[in-house]
């Protein structure tokens, strides 16, 4: 991966910024006021900022060979693989509220959405112990996919789905959902998530 190594750091280098900027302007936003969905908004805020530097640093060290090298792969792996699936559910919650403003619907949203997630986080939990079923990382220290690994992006298309069939089904019922710009959220993300399904190596 050493040929695109710099296109990946600048990708997510900006994209780090960017977090970053969007963290520094909410600053006295939060000191005002602190709903539920600003709480929503900065985790994925956050732990999309934390999946860009783990991923950073997995293709530095990919394939690398010095002391403790292997375990920070797994960890830096661990981490992205869950912060993509997090992010995804998150966001269902965060849809959940703006469409309905209240932590009723919030809250079934979640215990449904959640189920899903606790599975991906096991069979995770299982490859730091070399389960290989996400993902791998071989004895040259080098990231290979697992043999379940579309079982993370179709677990995204399905948080996506939730978000837009979730806003559609309410778009009459509530005026919140109406004005809600979920498709501008979800169409990139689905259109990024199936290339860089289909070609490893690039950050979308």
């Amino acid at each position: 991966m050493d040929t695109n190594i710099s296109e990946i750091l600048v990708a997510n280098g900006t994209g780090a910024m960017l977090i970053v900027m969007l963290f520094l302007s909410r600053i006295n936003f939060r000191k005002m006021h602190r709903a539920e969905h600003d709480k929503l908004f900065d985790a994925m805020l956050f732990i999309t900022l934390l999946a860009n530097v783990a991923e950073s640093i997995s293709f530095l060290v990919d394939g690398k060979d010095f002391a403790y090298c292997h375990g920070v792969q797994v960890i830096v792996n661990f981490i992205c693989v869950g912060a993509t699936v997090i992010v995804g559910y998150r966001w269902c919650l965060f849809t959940a509220f703006q469409i309905h403003r209240n932590q009723k619907h919030v809250k079934k949203a979640a215990v449904v959405l959640v189920i899903p997630l606790v599975a991906v986080m096991l069979l995770l939990v299982a490859d730091l112990f070399d389960a290989r079923l996400l993902f791998e990382i071989t004895p040259e220290n080098v990231y290979v996919r697992g043999k379940y690994c579309l079982i993370v992006y179709l677990l995204l298309f399905v948080y996506y789905g939730y978000s837009v069939v979730a806003t559609v089904y309410n778009w009459k019922k509530t005026p919140h959902a109406r004005f809600f710009p979920v498709q501008y959220f979800v169409v990139p993300l689905v259109l990024g998530t199936i290339l860089q399904g289909l070609f490893y190596g690039i950050t979308i």
